[in-house]
Order: structure tokens, then C-alpha cells, then sequence
């Protein structure tokens, strides 16, 4: 059986999110007539060829930020440019580099995210829509290296 990046991460959704709830939170923020979804997980849980497949670093000591804007109460996501930056407490801030992963329905986007030990960082991410209207969604996780 073949699976697709973004159905390992649905899959992980699924069924282990209830397991690092405290470490991988997910949700969605309102802005408009769209939402940004975000969710936040280790990169240990992709397997290696699809990591591999998309140039993703399998590391305990990395997670990944993945990021879809759709329309609301529409699936897929939709084509956007975006940005982002990750803070932690000591207002260190890093920049996140966004891939694009596009499927047959769905168009998200992955950064990765390094941390040592655990962390808790506030991530800002801004989603440009092609009309040029820009979307912005602020959240906190608090990550630990598995």
C-alpha cells in the first residue's frame, strides 16, 4: 500500500494526537471567510522514504509545523504564499522555511522546526492569498524531542 505525506499525517492525527496532545496540538484559527489549520508533530513520526521523498530531516530533535488555508468548511487547501517565524520563551526568534506539498486535492506546507529538550514556542505564520489578502494566525506548543 502507497501513502501519501499528507495521508501519514492525517493518519497520525487520527490516531495519536490523543497520545501527545500536551506535545503536538492542533487546531485552526478564524480569519474571514477562510481558516488556517495547523497542527504540530514529531518528524520521527514520518516514515524514512516519505520524508525522504520530500527532503524532510528525521530527527528527535525536529518537528514539523504543517499549515493548510482553506476556505471555510472546505477540505484541500488552497495555494498561498507564507511566512513564519517560531519564538521561545527567552524571545530567541527563528525564522520558518515553508515546503510546499501539493497532492491531488490538498496543497499544505511543512516547516521544520528544531528544538533541544523541550520548549514551548509561539509561532506567527501569515498566509497571502493570491487576491493578495493576508491571513494571520498566532498559536503556542509546548514541544518535547522524542
Amino acid at each position: 500500500m502507497k501513502f501519501s505525506l499528507q495521508n501519514c499525517i492525517w493518519l497520525f492525527a487520527a490516531l495519536a494526537l490523543p497520545a501527545f496532545a500536551e506535545t503536538s496540538p492542533q487546531g485552526s484559527v478564524q480569519a474571514g471567510d477562510h481558516e488556517i489549520h495547523y497542527s504540530v508533530f514529531p518528524s520521527t513520526f514520518l516514515r524514512p522514504e516519505v520524508a525522504s521523498a520530500y527532503g524532510i530531516k528525521r530527527s528527535k530533535y525536529e518537528s514539523l509545523l504543517n499549515i493548510s488555508v482553506t476556505a471555510k468548511g472546505e477540505y484541500g487547501g488552497l495555494s498561498v504564499s507564507i511566512d513564519g517565524t517560531a519564538t521561545n520563551l527567552l524571545q530567541q526568534q527563528k525564522t520558518l522555511k515553508f515546503i510546499e506539498i501539493k497532492e491531488k486535492t490538498a496543497t499544505y506546507y511543512l516547516a521544520p522546526v528544531r528544538i533541544s529538550g523541550e520548549e514551548i514556542l509561539h509561532f506567527k505564520v501569515d498566509a497571502t492569498l493570491t487576491n493578495s489578502k493576508t491571513l494571520s494566525a498566532k498559536f503556542s506548543s509546548k514541544l518535547v524531542a522524542q
